[in-house]
């Protein structure tokens, strides 16, 4: 961010002051835990969250509501591929969409598809997936 945003948030009408980040998580949301001091010299802890999902990251919500509105209506998403120089007129990718297999996958779903992908790059070489398969955190919606 070009702007620092310290000097306008305010904590009960007066600014920050001297405010130290203590922790960052990024679990679908980023919360930010930091220590102040406030005017008067009052200490405060002050936890944020950002991002609009706390039950998936906000990137697979708008992938999946992305794909939703194309098959929802593939004629306006075609007019959106030609307009953005995708494919050179909307008709052609009107008639694709229905065929392309578009879709968001997570959780256990996504690990049967891609977990022996990676047992297989495993086998062949560790280095190429950091030398273990991945954790359960790797599959967002996994129990």
């Amino acid at each position: 961010f070009a702007d620092d945003l310290s000097g306008r948030i305010l904590l009960n009408g007066a600014p920050r002051l001297s405010e130290k980040v203590r922790a960052l998580y990024l679990d679908g949301t980023l919360r930010i835990e930091s220590d102040l001091v406030a005017a008067g010299g009052v200490p405060v802890r002050l936890s944020r969250t950002f991002f609009p999902s706390t039950d998936r990251p906000a990137f697979l919500q708008e992938y999946a509501a992305s794909i939703e509105s194309v098959l929802a209506d593939p004629a306006h998403a075609g007019e959106l591929c030609e307009q953005y120089g995708i494919v050179a007129k909307a008709p052609i990718a009107t008639k694709a969409i229905p065929s392309c297999n578009l879709c968001c996958v997570t959780g256990d779903e996504i690990r049967q598809v891609l977990e022996p992908f990676f047992q297989v790059m495993l086998d062949a070489n560790p280095k190429s997936i950091g030398g273990a398969l991945p954790g359960d955190d790797f599959y967002f919606g996994a129990p």
